[in-house]
């Protein structure tokens, strides 16, 4: 496996119709984040999942030409739109190639609480745009948080072809601690859309 994700410079520019490409450098995501399962906390805690899925993140690209915000992978406050991750390009034109929110909500409003953070991602103009969420407790499944940001994506106005959503489920009834379900969705053309069906990757 490569050590950074690779992403093409033709997946960077919005909007664009290269779908297929960018399917397959999001899937390239989901592999590398999929493959640190067995480092994943053998405890429930929130705060240390937390701080694992965020160290995964700080590992993800070379600080070469990328600079991750916040600067301190220790922080926990987003800087950029309060984004819990962002990260962009050093030099001119500075994009945007990943954006990221988490929402490990133990609580009794899961699915309330990750729909809230993922509002975030809906106006930011990012290449990928990553929702790691925890699902499985008080009937809010998987296929529930799904649902809701299907809503959230087909109500949205200003969907731009060529955003590409990557959705991941540290899945509480998945078997061991570090599995997770994985799904991609990208927009079919500019503006609202009439039907959203993220694409399950195994």
């Amino acid at each position: 496996m490569a050590e950074f994700w690779n992403i093409p410079e033709s997946c960077l520019t919005l909007p664009s119709d290269n779908l297929a490409e960018r399917l397959e450098t999001a899937k390239e995501l989901i592999l590398y984040l999929r493959a640190r399962g067995p480092s994943a906390p053998h405890s429930d805690s929130r705060e240390e999942w937390t701080r694992w899925i965020k160290a995964n993140l700080y590992e993800l690209v070379s600080s070469d030409r990328w600079i991750i915000s916040p600067l301190s992978k220790a922080s926990t406050k987003g800087e950029y739109l309060t984004l819990d991750v962002c990260v962009e390009e050093r030099l001119f034109p500075k994009r945007i190639l990943l954006a990221v929110e988490s929402e490990l909500d133990n609580g009794r409003n899961r699915l309330g609480e990750v729909l809230k953070d993922f509002e975030k991602l809906l106006a930011v103009k990012s290449a990928f745009k990553l929702m790691i969420f925890s699902s499985e407790r008080d009937g809010v499944t998987n296929k529930v948080i799904l649902n809701g940001l299907k809503v959230d994506l087909e109500g949205y106005g200003h969907n731009l072809i060529g955003e590409t959503y990557v959705f991941i489920d540290y899945n509480e009834d998945s078997g061991k601690n570090g599995s997770f379900i994985g799904h991609i969705w990208q927009p079919t053309s500019n503006g609202p859309q009439k039907s959203v069906e993220p694409v399950l990757i195994n």
